[in-house]
């Protein structure tokens, strides 16, 4: 079953990556969003005009993630979940996924529910599931609305 949880959790991160542009195809590293980072990591995590190298993208994703940068937040959360350039470690992902949440990604509201209702990181707790599936579903989240 976690394997399961973790395939989704990869489908949902890469699906929700969006244009990505190269590192060197756009300057601005210090941006106070991560933003920067946060594309030079996708493009390390699925090889997009480079190497694929899951280490470097963990790197980058943190960067991102410590700016505040919530896309980044989510895929350094699925890099714990999965163990993808990093060992994996359920309560960092929800930490991460935690983080994103609060600040609206709605598949990572989808994400927080599915670690409440599988214990992954956290204890057990249903009723929270349900209301971070709402919370994503009220964004129009597919899968989220599909959970309640």
């Amino acid at each position: 079953m976690k394997k399961l949880i973790i395939v989704l959790l990869c489908m949902l991160s890469v699906g929700c990556a969006g244009n990505v542009s190269g590192p060197g195809g756009e300057q601005g590293s210090s941006s106070t969003s991560g933003e920067y980072a946060y594309r030079t990591g996708m493009q390390y995590l699925i090889g997009q005009n480079v190497q694929r190298d899951t280490s470097r993208a963990f790197s980058y994703f943190q960067q991102a993630a410590n700016r505040g940068n919530p896309y980044a937040q989510s895929e350094l959360a699925y890099m714990y979940a999965s163990g993808e350039g990093t060992t994996q470690n359920y309560q960092s992902a929800f930490e991460w996924y935690q983080k994103a949440a609060n600040q609206g990604l709605a598949s990572a509201q989808f994400t927080l529910g599915q670690m409440y209702a599988h214990g992954l990181g956290v204890q057990v707790d249903k009723a929270q599931a349900h209301a971070w599936y709402k919370k994503a579903a009220s964004s129009g989240f597919g899968p989220a609305k599909k959970a309640l």
